[in-house]
């Protein structure tokens, strides 16, 4: 009989969802005590719906910020927007140099955007800047269509390590 009884306190202990039991010995048996830290199917309800509300909001600051981007992006225009995306990509340090060398580029792209062809036209005097716009744009890869739906078959770009 003992035994039966723990294995129906352990099913009420499972059973009970959502409340906190613990157990005490009384009298030579096993009980189950509900504690003061359980909540109430409103106040569980309650935190669900904080929850989506949450998440709700958070998806719709995070389409605002993008809403946000894309019309700043638009309000530059196409060549702008260009040197943006390959300053995006630029790693170097502008501190040691003297003065403000710039390079003339060239680029070329297939019908796709696709740079396959990088040409130094000037070169601004300085290998190390240099050597970073070439990889600036070779990590680029890609240019975007225009406002039109149009990509150029050939770009150039004067570029200085101290932009404006």
């Amino acid at each position: 009989m003992r035994y039966l009884s723990f294995i129906i306190l352990g099913l009420f202990s499972i059973l009970s969802y959502g409340q906190s039991t613990s157990n005490e010995q009384v009298g030579g048996r096993l009980e189950a005590v509900q504690t003061d830290h359980a909540n109430t199917p409103q106040e569980n309800q309650k935190d669900i719906n904080q929850e989506l509300v949450n998440k709700k909001r958070a998806e719709q600051m995070k389409r605002l910020r993008e809403h946000a981007m894309n019309a700043q992006n638009t309000q530059l225009s196409y060549p702008n927007r260009l040197r943006k995306l390959v300053l995006s990509h630029l790693s170097f340090d502008a501190s040691n140099i003297v003065g403000n060398p710039k390079i003339d580029i060239e680029i070329s792209t297939n019908g796709d955007g696709i740079i396959n062809k990088i040409d130094v036209t000037q070169s601004s005097g300085n290998r190390e800047w240099d050597a970073a716009v070439i990889k600036a744009f070779s990590l680029v890869g890609k240019i975007p269509p225009d406002d039109n739906g149009n990509i150029p078959q050939k770009l150039k770009f004067t570029l200085t390590p101290k932009q404006q």
